[in-house]
C-alpha cells in the first residue's frame, strides 16, 4: 500500500467516515459507483481525477498534506519502477520482434486469447551476442524460416510479416537497431518505423481471471 492510500484510510479511520459517505462528499450520486471508485484507488492506485481533485475537501484536511502523500507516492512508484527495470535487465534475453501489416490486431479478443501479440517476439540464445558474426547469421536466418513457415509468412490476427527487427540490448538505442528482410538478410538502410518495437499485450478476462494463459496451455496454442 502506497502512502496516500495509508493517509486517506488513516483519515477516514481517525474521523469515522464511512465508504458511502466518502462517495457522497466526494460528489458522486451514484454512491455505488463512488464506493467502487473509491475501492479502485484504495487498493489498486487508480488515480481518479474527481477522486484526487476533492480529495481534500471530502476529508478536510489541508490540500498541502494531502499533496504531500501524493508526492510521496509517486516517489515510491518511481522506486518500484526503477527496480522492476533493473530485474528486466538483468534478466534481458535478445530477441526478433516481427512487423506486420497491421500493428493493431484485427480482433483483439482472438489475440487476447491465443497470445497473438506474444508470436511476434522470437527469443535468441542468451549469449548471442557473445557467438561469432556467421553464428548470429545462421541462428537468425532459420528463426526466421521457422516463422515465416509456420503460419504461411504471418502472425494470426495481425497480417503478413514484413520484416525482423534485432533487439541486442535492453538498453540498446532504437536508431542502432538492426532490421531483417523475411529471407533474414540484413537490411542496410530501414525506415525508422521498422526499427520500432511494440511491446503491448492483449489480455482477455473473465469475471476478474485473465483466462488467456488458460486456453493456450489447454490446447497448446
Amino acid at each position: 500500500m502506497y502512502a496516500i492510500q495509508k493517509f486517506v484510510m488513516q483519515v477516514m479511520n481517525e474521523k469515522g467516515i464511512r465508504k458511502s459517505e466518502l462517495a457522497k462528499r466526494l460528489g458522486y450520486k451514484n454512491i455505488a459507483k463512488g464506493c467502487r471508485r473509491i475501492d479502485d484507488f484504495l487498493l489498486k492506485l487508480e488515480l481518479n481525477r474527481n477522486i484526487i481533485d476533492n480529495l481534500h475537501g471530502a476529508l478536510d484536511v489541508s490540500e498541502t498534506l494531502l499533496q504531500e502523500n501524493l508526492q510521496e507516492t509517486r516517489r515510491e512508484l518511481e522506486v518500484e519502477r526503477l527496480k522492476q527495470e533493473e530485474v528486466e535487465r538483468r534478466n534481458f534475453i535478445p530477441f526478433l520482434f516481427c512487423h506486420t501489416v497491421e500493428r493493431i490486431p484485427r480482433q483483439i479478443t482472438i489475440c487476447g486469447l491465443i497470445g497473438a501479440d506474444r508470436m511476434r517476439f522470437i527469443n535468441l540464445p542468451r549469449e548471442f551476442n557473445t557467438l561469432p558474426e556467421f553464428e548470429q547469421d545462421d541462428i537468425l536466418r532459420k528463426l526466421i524460416e521457422e516463422k515465416i513457415s509456420k503460419y504461411n509468412g504471418c502472425v494470426p490476427t495481425f497480417g503478413k510479416i514484413t520484416c525482423f527487427t534485432l533487439k541486442r540490448s535492453y538498453d540498446e538505442e532504437e536508431r542502432f537497431r538492426e532490421v531483417y528482410d523475411l529471407s533474414g538478410n540484413r537490411i542496410p538502410c530501414p525506415a525508422d518505423e521498422c526499427r520500432k518495437i511494440y511491446e503491448g499485450r492483449a489480455m482477455v478476462f473473465l469475471k476478474g481471471k485473465e483466462i488467456g494463459s488458460f486456453l493456450r496451455e489447454r490446447w497448446s496454442l
